[in-house]
C-alpha cells in the first residue's frame, strides 16, 4: 500500500459517511448488550446515521420502561 492510497476516500457506497457513526455504532452495541446480555452480531455500519439515531432512541426508551418497572415493582408490592 502506497501513502497515496491511504489518502483516497473509501467510496462504499453502503458505508456511512458521517463522522460519527462509528461512535454510534459503538453506543447501539453498548445498549443492545446492557438491555439484553448477548452480542448480537448486526452489521448497524450498513444504516444510515438516522436510523442509527432512532435505534439508539428505542434502546435508551426500552431501558427507561424497564427501569421505571422495577422502581414500580419496588416501591408497590402488593401490585404485583
Amino acid at each position: 500500500m502506497t501513502t497515496d492510497d491511504a489518502d483516497t476516500p473509501t467510496t462504499d457506497s453502503n458505508v456511512s459517511t458521517e463522522p460519527d457513526t462509528t461512535r454510534l455504532v459503538a453506543q447501539v452495541h453498548g445498549a443492545m448488550l446492557r438491555l439484553s446480555g448477548r452480542v448480537y452480531r448486526v452489521q448497524l455500519e450498513l444504516l444510515p446515521y438516522s436510523s442509527l439515531l432512532e435505534l439508539l432512541r428505542f434502546t435508551r426508551d426500552v431501558e427507561y420502561g424497564r427501569d421505571a418497572a422495577v422502581r414500580r415493582a419496588r416501591s408497590e408490592p402488593w401490585r404485583r
